[in-house]
């Protein structure tokens, strides 16, 4: 057992909560690098240990003595006389069962059952629809004196792919978005807002399911199902099949995983274009840099600073650090991939960079199934954005740069010139 953490001084808080929404806050991880590759941080009671640097991440991020199981989370805090703060990750009854809080054999199986409806024929299917929406979207913005691309863009876009995904009517789509809204963005609804959007998007997807298993009668194959909902319903083994609480948790999964996310990726990556000229001259000059490019948007400032809190299930160590049993441990990833021990001049935006391999999208049994999504839709929102508008603009500063208060690092707004 290594020597215990001594806390750094008070001038240097440790609490890694709330950062996704500074300006900047990768000056601060660099400090959490510095100060250790574990880095014990005690919030509300429970400890909480930071893994700060790349490697260290990615070996973490595959520990299968980290458990993901929320029934344990609740109980670490209930025994420290804390009670655990609701997310839209934790739902009501049963519905809370889904990839991003499950481990294996539970993970394995449900990962099993939800993977034939993201194969990469079905996701590369959905290009000509994409394009479509991106081109809609700025025809709308071309015709606004002062249009927002979070707001009249980023957020539309992703909203729209993800009723499509889930299959939802158009007749349906203005209420399915409030509820949405108000279910997953906490800091934004009140609590009894967030609660009341919650129940009746759960509502409506029980209703929803229901639907789509009678239209879905019959058919065996999920390359065959028009949305990706209905092919999870449709996806089977001999003896067993996705429940009805597994599908709604899997469909909230979709809409907090996948939206923020998508419109934080764009939000972003459209910023640093405006930040840095050259980098956009890179892309004007060579469409083709584009996939290389998101991949460094993600690296660089992506919509996923931190992972989700782990419990250890026993005692380990971490770069030899002790962590005891009980504790929660959770990867900076905003950290790992500014680690200059793995990234050249780190904090730099360079979309020719040659990466092996970045932790935006997670490591291990809990990479984000919906990657290839995220990338086609930053690959096409991105590219026909400067198609269109290659002189596009920022008309705030950044002191006036807004995020959203939740854990996904999102713009709130970003007001342009199109030109």
């Amino acid at each position: 057992m290594s020597a215990a953490l001594v806390p750094p001084t008070a001038s240097f808080s440790l609490d890694t909560w709330g950062f996704e929404g500074s300006a900047d806050p990768f000056p601060y991880y660099a400090r959490l690098r510095e100060y250790g590759r574990v880095v014990r941080v005690p919030r509300t009671g429970v400890d909480n240990y930071v893994i700060t640097r790349f490697e260290d991440a990615i070996d973490a991020l595959q520990d299968p003595r980290l458990l993901k199981d929320p029934q344990r989370m609740r109980d670490v805090f209930e025994s420290s006389g804390v009670h655990p703060q609701q997310s839209g990750f934790v739902l009501s009854g049963s519905a809370h069962r889904h990839l991003l809080n499950t481990d294996p054999p539970d993970h394995t199986r449900l990962r099993r059952l939800v993977s034939p409806a993201f194969t990469p024929r079905r996701i590369g299917a959905l290009r000509p629809r994409i394009q479509e929406i991106v081109d809609g979207l700025l025809d709308g913005m071309e015709k606004k004196d002062e249009p927002d691309l979070i707001q009249d863009f980023a957020y539309p876009l992703s909203i729209t792919m993800i009723c499509e995904l889930l299959g939802v009517p158009a007749a349906d789509r203005t209420g399915f978005r409030e509820w949405s809204s108000a279910a997953t963005t906490p800091g934004i609804a009140s609590t009894a807002a967030r609660d009341s959007g919650a129940a009746a998007l759960e509502d409506y997807l029980v209703e929803h399911i229901a639907a789509k298993r009678i239209a879905m009668a019959g058919v065996s194959d999920p390359a065959q199902a028009p949305d990706v909902l209905s092919a999870m319903i449709v996806s089977q083994t001999s003896d067993d099949r996705l429940s009805d609480s597994e599908l709604v948790g899997m469909a909230f999964l979709l809409l907090i995983a996948g939206h923020e996310t998508t419109v934080g990726l764009i939000g972003s990556s459209a910023l640093a274009l405006c930040r840095r000229r050259d980098q956009r001259e890179l892309l004007l000059a060579d469409p083709s840099l584009m996939p290389g490019a998101v991949e460094e948007f993600l690296r660089f400032d992506g919509p996923v600073l931190r992972s989700t809190g782990r419990v250890a299930a026993e005692d380990i160590t971490i770069a030899g650090h002790f962590i005891p049993a009980g504790s929660i441990v959770s990867m900076l990833i905003g950290g790992a991939n500014h680690d200059p021990e793995v990234f050249a001049d780190a904090d730099e935006l360079d979309i020719t960079r040659e990466m092996e391999r970045h932790v935006a999208f997670g490591q291990g049994v809990h990479f984000c199934l919906g990657a290839p999504l995220a990338r086609l839709e930053a690959q096409l929102a991105l590219g026909t954005l400067l198609e269109r508008f290659p002189d596009y603009d920022r008309t705030i500063s950044d002191a006036e740069l807004q995020y959203m208060p939740t854990v996904i690092r999102a713009l709130a707004s970003l007001p342009v010139a199109l030109r």
